[in-house]
């Protein structure tokens, strides 16, 4: 499991390990606050992986892409567009 802060969210990455495949799958869940609390998990992640640490990376990577595809989002220095973030 890892812990990521990114673009002023919180992304949670794990994996799951299937013990009759003995392989690994990833997950995510993404918390912000606005008003309230959001979370957003992710679970059908495409990918079997023969590591945790892959599974979790992988995870990680997923969560970020999310967050730079949706749309303006309220940032510590004020509204952004995806293509205005960096």
């Amino acid at each position: 499991m890892a812990n990521s802060l990114y673009r002023n969210r919180v992304i949670v990455a794990s994996g799951e390990f299937n013990q009759v495949t003995r392989q690994w799958k990833s997950m995510v869940c993404i918390f912000w606050k606005n008003d309230t609390q959001k979370l957003h998990p992710i679970s059908d992640l495409p990918g079997i992986f023969g590591t945790e640490s892959e599974a979790v990376a992988f995870a990680l990577k997923a969560g970020k892409h999310w967050i730079d595809t949706q749309p303006a989002v309220k940032d510590l220095d004020g509204t952004k567009t995806p293509n205005e973030r960096t």
